[in-house]
């Protein structure tokens, strides 16, 4: 059961995340950066983090994400992509990117 977490009502966003959701084996996806901190502006990129565990180099699963994206982004989408225990590993160390984006990001999807 695919379930989406609301909560953003950027029409844009929700419609780049139900892309993903349709054509990439994403188990969560996170929003960080600007739109997650509440202060975007006209030339703020999306920023997206998607948890995967499919396997595969990651040039190439980034390569796909934005295949997917590409119909329905009008705005500059920054995509990084993890495997799950690398993505929740490095989470756990408070000094790291993952960290912030556990915690200050707003997670848009979780896979049930």
């Amino acid at each position: 059961m695919i379930e989406m977490v609301q909560g953003i009502n950027n029409m844009e966003i929700n419609n780049i995340v139900s892309r993903i959701i349709q054509n990439f084996p994403a188990k969560e996806i996170f929003l960080f950066g600007s739109y997650a901190y509440g202060n975007p502006h006209a030339d703020s990129d999306i920023d997206l983090c998607i948890i995967t565990n499919q396997d595969g180099r990651k040039i190439d699963l980034l390569k796909q994400a934005r295949r997917v994206i590409s119909p329905v982004a009008n705005k500059a989408v920054d995509i990084v992509i993890y495997n799950e225990n690398e993505f929740y590993t490095r989470a756990n160390l408070d000094t790291t990117f993952e960290f912030q984006i556990k915690n200050k990001g707003i997670k848009l999807y979780e896979k049930s």
